[in-house]
C-alpha cells in the first residue's frame, strides 16, 4: 500500500534551489504590488502640480492684459499731452519737459529758450537780449533783436514785449520765450511781474542789492 506524502514530508524534499526560486517569486509579486501603487500616486501628484501650473499661467495671462490695456491707455493719454504742449515724448526721460510745458500752458519757442534778462529797479525795467530773434512783426521797428542788446526805454520796452509775444502766436508757432527776472524791491518785483507775465514766462528770479 503506498503511502501519501505529508507537507513536511513535500518541503523538505524540495531543493535548496527550488526554495531560493519560491522566495524570489514572492518578493518579486510583493515588489510589483508595491511599485504599482507609487506610480499610481506620483502620477496623481504630477496631475495636481500640471492644473496648479495652467490655473497660475491663466492668472498670469489675464494680468498680462490688464498691464497692456492700462500702458495703452497711459500712453495715449502721454500722446494727447505730448500734442497738446508741443513737446515730443520718446522716452521716459522726455516726460519733465512735457510737465513743464504743461505748466507753462505753452510750449517754448526756442532752445535755450529764455530770451531776455530783466533789471527791475525804480519802477522801470531794463532788458538785455541773450540770443538774436530775427522776423519780429510789428510794431518792432527793425524787425530783429540782436544778442547784448539793451532795451531801456519804457515805450521800446513795450514794443519789443508786443512784438515778441505776436511772434509766439503765429499758428506755426503758439510759443512763448522765458526771461530771467533780478529785482531790487517788493514794488519793482511786483511791477515786473505784472508786465513781464502778459508776455513771458519767468525762468529764474533772483533779488539783487536793497
Amino acid at each position: 500500500m503506498s503511502r501519501v506524502p505529508s507537507s513536511d514530508t513535500f518541503v523538505v524534499g524540495m531543493s535548496l534551489a527550488e526554495i531560493l526560486l519560491l522566495l524570489i517569486f514572492v518578493l518579486l509579486l510583493i515588489g510589483s504590488a508595491n511599485t504599482g501603487g507609487s506610480v499610481t500616486l506620483e502620477l496623481e501628484q504630477l496631475r495636481q502640480e500640471n492644473d496648479s501650473l495652467k490655473a497660475r499661467n491663466t492668472a498670469l495671462e489675464a494680468r498680462v492684459a490688464n498691464l497692456e490695456e492700462e500702458n495703452a491707455k497711459q500712453a495715449a493719454i502721454i500722446n494727447a499731452l505730448a500734442g497738446m504742449a508741443g513737446v515730443p515724448v520718446e522716452r521716459a526721460e522726455d516726460v519733465p519737459g512735457l510737465v513743464d510745458a504743461l505748466k507753462r500752458g505753452f510750449p517754448v519757442c526756442a532752445t535755450p529758450n529764455t530770451l531776455v534778462e530783466v533789471a527791475a529797479a525804480n519802477g522801470s525795467l531794463t532788458l538785455t537780449v541773450l540770443f538774436e530773434l530775427n522776423d519780429l512783426p510789428p510794431p518792432s521797428r527793425t524787425g530783429s533783436v540782436r544778442t547784448g542788446e539793451i532795451i531801456a526805454d519804457s515805450f521800446a520796452v513795450q514794443s519789443f514785449l508786443e512784438s515778441v509775444r505776436r511772434y509766439g502766436d503765429r499758428a506755426s508757432r503758439q510759443c512763448r520765450f522765458d526771461y530771467r527776472l533780478r529785482y531790487v524791491t517788493s514794488e519793482d518785483y511786483r511791477f515786473a511781474r505784472e508786465t513781464l507775465e502778459k508776455y513771458l514766462y519767468p525762468r529764474g528770479i533772483r533779488r539783487v542789492g536793497g
